[in-house]
């Protein structure tokens, strides 16, 4: 989900700030880049709760119910066995 987010926010945001470092080219990112890989990694989180719920309410209504039991107490005059 975190890499998805990632590409997406750069994808959808234009203008990355890059530095030179010795280890290669950081990416500096801009507050609304941040505001958005919060936005879109929360959302996404929440859509894929949403869909699993979804997806468990579903199998649980779909499964064979168990057949109930039906307890009797017998009937008769107290006296009679």
């Amino acid at each position: 989900m975190h890499s998805i987010v990632l590409w997406l926010t750069l994808v959808l945001t234009h203008g990355e700030q890059v530095l030179p470092t010795p280890q290669g080219w950081l990416v500096k990112p801009t507050p609304t880049q941040v505001n958005l890989f919060t936005a879109l990694e929360w959302g996404g989180l929440a859509v894929v709760s949403l869909i699993g719920i979804a997806w468990l309410v579903t199998m649980w209504r779909r499964a064979p119910q168990p057949a109930r039991a039906s307890w009797r107490m017998p009937v008769g005059s107290p006296g009679t066995a």
